[in-house]
């Protein structure tokens, strides 16, 4: 069964474990502007298995290796902005950091050329291109499959909170748009970036992927982009809400709190078994 191979994907991994996403700007250094420049810098950085692109020509994501701290996850974000940094005195592009992009337009994107972009294209078109947004993502493990069904459910009630405290992105096309996180409003635009609906089981959850792969609603798990999802491939539970942080102390802040309210639901999942 597909869901024996997940299981065993969740239960391979160190409990509570951290793993980060963030995805930045690539700007002019003169004008702010979006320039498209994510393969000059894929062709550029030391380890390409940590650095990914996005959707967008002009968009970077930068990821860490599994963590057993939040201090250790914060130093590789750290070694990863500098290197970005450095990598832009290069070849002529600034990091911009911030949910949105505050002036940028959607005609003017240019979308990644892959098999898997080229379909998140096809499928969303204009919308797609409106997809100018910028997010911190941050996996939590938990080594039981069922576990971590519970505590997805569970911490739903915690996004508001987390959304709350990392919104930074109030504009968008030049628009004050009346939003504190006018990034949401517009990642919402893509279908399964909802809150999750109750999950009754991590079976039932295989099986909803599972027919979304077979009616061509998705190419791969991973295209269920909810607010809170079990994560199929990594075995986490993956935490989608927050704008990205300039300050990487706010960043330290929303990963710490993100590992604590795993850890804490968790416990009360174990408590209730016994």
């Amino acid at each position: 069964m597909l869901a024996d191979k997940y299981k065993n994907i969740f239960k391979k991994k160190r409990n509570y474990s951290i793993g980060v996403e963030e995805e930045f700007m690539i700007c002019d250094p003169n004008s702010g502007e979006l320039i498209n420049k994510a393969s000059e810098i894929m062709n550029l950085v030391k380890d390409k298995d940590r650095y990914s692109y996005e959707l967008l020509l002009s968009e970077i994501e930068t990821n860490t290796p599994i963590c057993d701290t939040v201090n250790e996850s914060i130093k590789f974000l750290s070694n990863q902005r500098k290197e970005l940094k450095n990598i832009g005195e290069k070849i002529g592009y600034k990091i911009g950091v911030g949910g949105t992009h505050p002036t940028a337009k959607a005609f003017n994107q240019k979308f990644v050329e892959n098999n898997s972009y080229n379909w998140v294209a096809e499928q969303l078109q204009y919308y797609a291109k409106r997809n100018i947004t910028f997010s911190t993502h941050i996996h939590i493990s938990v080594d039981d499959p069922d576990r971590a069904i519970k505590v997805t459910n569970a911490t739903r009630r915690w996004i508001p909170v987390l959304l709350a405290l990392s919104t930074n992105s109030p504009f968008f096309e030049g628009e004050k748009t009346g939003f504190k996180s006018s990034r949401t409003m517009q990642f919402g635009s893509f279908p399964r970036t909802n809150i999750p609906v109750k999950i009754d089981s991590f079976e039932s959850y295989v099986s909803l992927v599972e027919s979304l792969l077979n009616t061509n609603s998705i190419q791969k798990p991973r295209q269920v982009w909810w607010k809170i999802r079990p994560h199929l491939d990594y075995g986490t539970l993956e935490y989608r809400i927050c704008d990205v942080q300039r300050s990487l102390s706010k960043t330290k802040m929303l990963v710490a709190l993100t590992q604590a309210l795993v850890h804490s639901y968790d416990h009360k999942v174990r408590l209730n078994r016994n």
